[in-house]
C-alpha cells in the first residue's frame, strides 16, 4: 500500500520522479490504478489523503500524551530509579510507576552528595559505579555504569521530586518522589554556580577555581582564567597549583602558582578593605541616621501619593458623569480616561513600594561593615565553601601575577562593598581632619549614605565619590584616576598615560 511506502505527498512525488528517470514504475499490489493521467491523479489524491491520515493520527497521539501528562502520568519508560509496574485496582490491572528498590537509594544518595558541593559529576559517577548503580538492560543495550552526561541529566530532572515534564511544561505527577524539592533546589544552585563561573565540573576542586584571571594576559589585552590542577611526583606526593589557560596555547609565560602562595595573596587583598573599629561604629550611626531620614521622607511621600490617588479618582468619576450626560466627545473622553489610568497606575506602583526592601539593603550595608572589621582573618578561619562566597561577595574580578618573588593580585570590588567602604572611609577621614566638620562636608557624607542605601538598582550607579575600587595599593585604577589605598579617587590626579595592564579613558571633569 502506498501509505506504507510514503508518509507524505512530497516524498511520493519525489520518489516517483527519481524512479521514472531510472525507467522504473512503482506499483501497489492493493492500489493499482492503471496507466494514464487519471491513474496518476488518483495516486496523487491517495498520497494526499494518506498524509492527512498520518497527521491526524499524530495530533491525536500528541493530545492523548498531553492529557496523560496533565493527569500526572509518566510519558514513556520510567526514569532510572523507578520501574514500570502493573498493580491491581478493584480487580483490574493498571499500568503504573513503582520504586526501584535497588537503584532508588543510590539516586537519592547522588543528589545528597552533589548538593554538598564537594563532588563533581565525574567523581560522583565513579563512586556510583563502585556502589553498583547501572542503567537498566534493554533489547539493544546491556547494563552499564552511568556516564557523566547521564548523571547530569538526572540531577537536572524534576521527575525525581514528583513532577512530569512534557513539551517544555511541568505538571504534578502521580509517582512517588525520591527527593524533596529543597534538596533538588540546592543541587540546581550548585550546578548554576559552576556554570556561571565558567568552571568545569571535574575531579579537581578548589574554592577559588573559576574565580581568578591572569594578570599578564589582562595586561596584554587578553582574558584568560587560571586553571586549578594537581600533579603527583614519583614519591606519590600531590602538588596543587594554578596555571594560566593561555599558557597551554603558548600565549602566556605566567609560571605555575602554588596554591599556598596564591591563598596568601588573596588574604592580602582582603586587607585592603579593612576599616577601623571607630570608623565602622561611626559608619553604622550614619547608616541609622540616614535610614531614619529616608523613612520619614517616605512617610510624607506616601501621604502625598495617597492624596494624589484620591484626586485622580475624583477626576475619573467626573469624566464618567460627563460621558453619561453626553457633554464630552467620545475621542476626548477616551484620551482623558487613558491618561488618568496611566497616572493612577504610576501612583499605585509607587505606593506598593514598601520599606521592606529599603531595610533589607540597610541590613546588607551593615553586614558589609561587620565583614570589613577583619575580612583577612575571617578568610583564613572559614572552610573553603565559605571562602568562595566571601570572594564572590567582595570581588567582581581578581587578576593574579607573579613578580618573580611574590604572587600578587589586583582586584575589582563589587559595586555595593566598594560604595560602603568608600562611604565609611570618608567618615573616618572627615572626623580625623582638623577642626569641626563643615555643613558641606556633613551634607556630602549624608549624600554618600543615601546613595549607598537607597539605590533601587541591583548594580549601583557610581555617583560622586562612589566609584568602585579596582586596584590594590600603589596601582592606578583603570578609570583614568589615581586612587588611594581604599580605592577612592584622588581629586585632581588624573594620569595622562595608562600603565601596563590598564586602559586609559578620556578625563572625566571633577564633580561628575
Amino acid at each position: 500500500m502506498r501509505s506504507r511506502a510514503f508518509r507524505n505527498a512530497g516524498d511520493a512525488a519525489i520518489t516517483k520522479r527519481i524512479l521514472a528517470g531510472m525507467g522504473v514504475k512503482l506499483i501497489s499490489a492493493k492500489e493499482d490504478f492503471g496507466d494514464g493521467y487519471m491513474a496518476e491523479a488518483m495516486e496523487a489524491v491517495t498520497d494526499i489523503m494518506n498524509e492527512v491520515q498520518v497527521r491526524q493520527s499524530g495530533e491525536d497521539i500528541k493530545q492523548k500524551l498531553l492529557n496523560k501528562a496533565k493527569n500526572g502520568g509518566t510519558v514513556g519508560r520510567a526514569k532510572l530509579g523507578y520501574i514500570n509496574d502493573r498493580k491491581d485496582f478493584d480487580g483490574r490491572l493498571v499500568n503504573t510507576i513503582g520504586i526501584d528498590e535497588a537503584r532508588a537509594p543510590l539516586i537519592r544518595w547522588a543528589f545528597e552528595q552533589y548538593a554538598s558541593g564537594d563532588y563533581s559529576t565525574t567523581k560522583l559517577s565513579a563512586l556510583l559505579a563502585e556502589q553498583g548503580l547501572t542503567t537498566r538492560k534493554s533489547s539493544k543495550w546491556p547494563e552499564r555504569p552511568l556516564s557523566r552526561s547521564q548523571l547530569g541529566q538526572i540531577l537536572r530532572d524534576p521527575y525525581y521530586i514528583g513532577m512530569v515534564t512534557f513539551k517544555g511544561h511541568v505538571y504534578p505527577g502521580r509517582h512517588e518522589p525520591l527527593i524533596t524539592p529543597e534538596l533538588f533546589d540546592r543541587v540546581q544552585q550548585v550546578i548554576d554556580a559552576r556554570v556561571k563561573r565558567g568552571q568545569r565540573d571535574r575531579v579537581h576542586n578548589h574554592f577559588a577555581r573559576g574565580l581568578l584571571h591572569c594578570g599578564r594576559c589582562h595586561a596584554a589585552g587578553r582574558e584568560h582564567r587560571l586553571i586549578f590542577a594537581e600533579a603527583k611526583n614519583h614519591a606519590g606526593e600531590i602538588y596543587e597549583y594554578f596555571l594560566c589557560r593561555g599558557r597551554q596555547d603558548g600565549l602566556c609565560d605566567l609560571p605555575y602558582l602554588p596554591v599556598a602562595e596564591l591563598e596568601r595573596a588573596l588574604q592580602r587583598e582582603f586587607r585592603t578593605v579593612i576599616l577601623s573599629p571607630d570608623g565602622i561604629a561611626t559608619a553604622k550611626k550614619e547608616v541609622g541616621a540616614a535610614l531614619e531620614r529616608v523613612l520619614a521622607d517616605q512617610a510624607q511621600q506616601r501621604g502625598r501619593l495617597q492624596k494624589e490617588l484620591k484626586r485622580l479618582d475624583v477626576q475619573e468619576e467626573r469624566l464618567v458623569d460627563l460621558a453619561a450626560e453626553g457633554a464630552l466627545a467620545t475621542d476626548k473622553l477616551r484620551a482623558r480616561l487613558r491618561d488618568l489610568q496611566i497616572k493612577k497606575h504610576e501612583v499605585r506602583a509607587s505606593l506598593e513600594t514598601t520599606n521592606e526592601s529599603l531595610e533589607q539593603r540597610t541590613q546588607m550595608v551593615l553586614s558589609y561593615l561587620d565583614l570589613m572589621a577583619r575580612p583577612d582573618a575571617l578568610f583564613t578561619s572559614v572552610p573553603g565553601s565559605v571562602k568562595r562566597k566571601l570572594i564572590a561577595a567582595f570581588f567582581q574580578r581578581i587578576w593574579v601575577d607573579d613578580d618573580g618573588h611574590l604572587v600578587t593580585a589586583a582586584h575589582e570590588l563589587q559595586p555595593l562593598p566598594a560604595a560602603v567602604h568608600h562611604a565609611a572611609l570618608s567618615v573616618t577621614t572627615n572626623e580625623k581632619s582638623a577642626g569641626e566638620i563643615s555643613d558641606a562636608s556633613s551634607a556630602e557624607r549624608a549624600n554618600l549614605y543615601l546613595k549607598v542605601i537607597c539605590s533601587s538598582k541591583t548594580t549601583l550607579v557610581a555617583g560622586a565619590g562612589l566609584e568602585p575600587a579596582t586596584s590594590r595599593l600603589g596601582l592606578p585604577h583603570d578609570r583614568g584616576f589615581v586612587r588611594d589605598i581604599s580605592g577612592c579617587r584622588i581629586p585632581g590626579r588624573e594620569r595622562e598615560r595608562p600603565r601596563i595592564g590598564y586602559r586609559g579613558v578620556s578625563s572625566i571633569p571633577r564633580g561628575r
